[in-house]
């Protein structure tokens, strides 16, 4: 029969990877376009052209007006970004240098550390920031169609949000590397750095093979398959921490503190979780193909470190008065509670995770059982009439030596005393 598939829910909103976005200052597009236009033509632009110029420059307005995400903003702000970044595409493609002839300098403050800004001229670096606010919209969106049950909209959301990434991390390469590059690269702010735009991009595709599990126990897949899918996720979450938590990124995504405020690593202690949830998800898919093959002994080591690997989730969570340990973690670990310390013999498998006990298996049937008893019964018998028939006086010995201490007088052998014996232990 096929196992039934395990009751864990998609991560909600608060246990998503939410990403801040990247904040600008305004600038005049629409006049650089329309002025580098009369210089190379030699005549005033058309009035289609003027218009274009200028609804660029709205929507450009409108969207750095965004300070935050919300439920209600997500989906269109990603829309907008995304097909504003295709614009600038366009444009590039027919400008020089990627637009640093039209002399306009993009400001855009760091994702993390607002208080760091960057400023360049080309239409390249525009792209790239753009790019990044459009990851972390499709993100959010993510989360929130995740939350009402959507795994399938929001597998496809953290799949764009990926390909942002890898888009953004694509056009960085090339303008920073070589014997003349483009951009300095000490000259970029650390969330456009290539190792932390690949680290977001595993953290998206983490998420999204997140969601695609979801779905696939949605949909009653087998527990083979499960689990292949929940260690990809695992895999991948595992990748992204190393390198956001590493020596070099950990106290950059770490929000630094003041006077009166502590450091706030909430969003680094997040990602630490949700690596762990998924271990543990992982183990249990694991655990569930072990039971369909009828391998009990995996499928019990491997619930014990799901159980472990939950409880760390739960302590590396943030301020437990967020909600995220009692709407994440704590059903995880009702699931599998350690309970009371029993005997052996009881079957660690029924006690310890309340599940089928061991005696269901064919290896341990009733048959096998009754067997058992019969031949212990058999052979106290036997010993028993072996003493009676004992009318020697000499002390019964058992015919297995266990039943003996180490030392019992009667296995050792007569030594004369006048005689030093060879073996020294005597």
């Amino acid at each position: 029969a096929r196992a039934p598939p395990p009751r864990h829910k998609g991560l909600p909103m608060s246990a998503s990877i939410i990403l801040p976005l990247k904040g600008t200052k305004p600038a005049e597009l629409s006049n650089a376009l329309l002025s580098y236009y009369a210089d190379v033509t030699k005549s005033r632009p058309p009035e289609a052209a003027a218009a274009a110029a200028r609804t660029l420059d709205q929507v450009r307005e409108r969207l750095s007006s965004i300070k935050a995400l919300s439920d209600t903003t997500a989906d269109a702000a990603a829309t907008e970004l995304l097909a504003y970044e295709r614009q600038l595409a366009a444009l590039a493609r027919r400008l020089d240098n990627a637009g640093a002839a039209l002399n306009v300098r993009f400001i855009w403050r760091d994702a993390f550390r607002p208080k760091q800004k960057v400023e360049k001229g080309d239409l390249d670096w525009e792209r790239v920031c753009t790019l990044f606010n459009a990851a972390a919209a499709l993100g959010y969106a993510a989360s929130r169609a995740f939350r009402r049950g959507a795994q399938a909209d929001a597998f496809k959301q953290l799949q764009r949000a990926a390909g942002c990434f890898a888009a953004a991390h694509d056009m960085v390469r090339p303008a920073i590397w070589g014997l003349d590059p483009r951009w300095e690269p000490a000259s970029l702010s650390p969330d456009l750095g290539l190792e932390m735009l690949s680290a977001l991009r595993d953290l998206m595709l983490a998420q999204a093979q997140h969601a695609f599990h979801q779905k696939a126990v949605d949909e009653g897949t087998s527990p083979s398959v499960r689990a292949k899918l929940a260690e990809q996720a695992a895999l991948l979450f595992g990748a992204a921490l190393r390198t956001l938590d590493s020596q070099e990124l950990r106290d950059y995504v770490t929000e630094e503190g003041s006077l009166f405020k502590p450091a706030d690593d909430s969003w680094l202690r997040r990602l630490r979780a949700a690596e762990a949830r998924a271990r543990a998800i992982a183990q249990e898919e694991a655990a569930a193909a072990a039971a369909a093959d009828s391998s009990y002994g995996a499928q019990v080591a491997r619930l014990r470190l799901a159980s472990e690997l939950m409880r760390r989730a739960a302590a590396a969570a943030p301020d437990p008065r967020s909600g995220l340990q009692s709407r994440v973690f704590q059903p995880a670990l009702e699931r599998h509670p350690r309970g009371r310390r029993t005997p052996l013999h009881s079957t660690l498998y029924s006690t310890v995770f309340r599940r089928t006990p061991l005696s269901s298996h064919p290896s341990c049937s009733q048959r096998r059982t009754t067997q058992g008893r019969d031949v212990a019964q058999r052979q106290l018998e036997r010993e028993r009439e072996r003493q009676s028939r004992n009318t020697s006086g000499a002390p019964y010995l058992p015919i297995s030596p266990p039943y003996l201490p180490r030392r019992h007088p009667a296995l050792r052998p007569a030594i004369s005393p006048h005689v030093s014996p060879i073996s020294p232990p005597y």
